[in-house]
């Protein structure tokens, strides 16, 4: 009879050993995911469109953030304000007069749904690195969008990090004679967002 005790009391005791090795087990490993993930988004590419940028008209009297003092052609911009290069994948874009434009829908829906599509153009598969460069635009040279006063200019663009993860950002901007501004809901309202694990099932003794 002591035996037989002793035996339970024994397989009770491992039993708990056994739960709570698991539970520190799985608290480790969460842990370090949690890690890893947070030095990924740290550490990788912020890739988003940075409006147009013309040929300079000469001379010029202002040059200071004025489209008036740009010409055709113009070329989209792009702006990496991660720590890391990022690969663009893919260029979504369209042009559309501002009547036409869905401002209460997320400029990636717009895309994806279809909803405005005798304005999209031809989309831009490529591969190409575009590094940090802190306040600097780089010129992307596959897009040479008209800008017309009182058009928007939408798209959605596509890449990969330095660790092979996807991401994407989206844009809406409206040319007035001297700026272009973002509008709808776009850039930070409209982009990949870290998506959240599903709450782990936690296991408890009875008692």
């Amino acid at each position: 009879m002591i035996t037989a005790i002793a035996t339970a009391i024994l397989a009770f005791i491992t039993g708990c050993l056994a739960y709570f090795t698991y539970w520190l087990w799985r608290s480790t490993k969460d842990l370090v995911e949690s890690s890893e993930a947070m030095a990924k988004t740290q550490e990788r590419a912020y890739i988003v469109c940075g409006g147009l940028f013309g040929k300079p008209k000469l001379p010029t009297p202002k040059f200071i953030n004025d489209a008036a003092d740009f010409e055709s052609p113009w070329r989209m911009q792009v702006h990496n304000h991660g720590k890391t290069p990022g690969i663009i994948t893919k260029v979504e874009w369209g042009v559309c007069p501002e009547a036409e434009f869905r401002r209460e829908i997320l400029v990636s829906q717009i895309i994806e749904r279809q909803l405005l599509p005798s304005r999209m153009e031809p989309t831009i598969d490529i591969q190409e690195v575009y590094a940090p460069m802190g306040g600097i635009h780089i010129a992307f040279r596959h897009i040479h969008p008209e800008r017309k006063v009182g058009d928007v200019f939408f798209g959605k663009i596509s890449y990969d990090d330095v660790f092979g993860d996807p991401h994407w950002s989206s844009f809406a901007m409206l040319h007035d004679e001297h700026h272009t501004t973002p509008i709808g809901r776009s850039f930070s309202d409209d982009f990949d967002k870290p998506k959240r694990k599903n709450q782990k099932k936690r296991w408890y003794w009875p008692f």
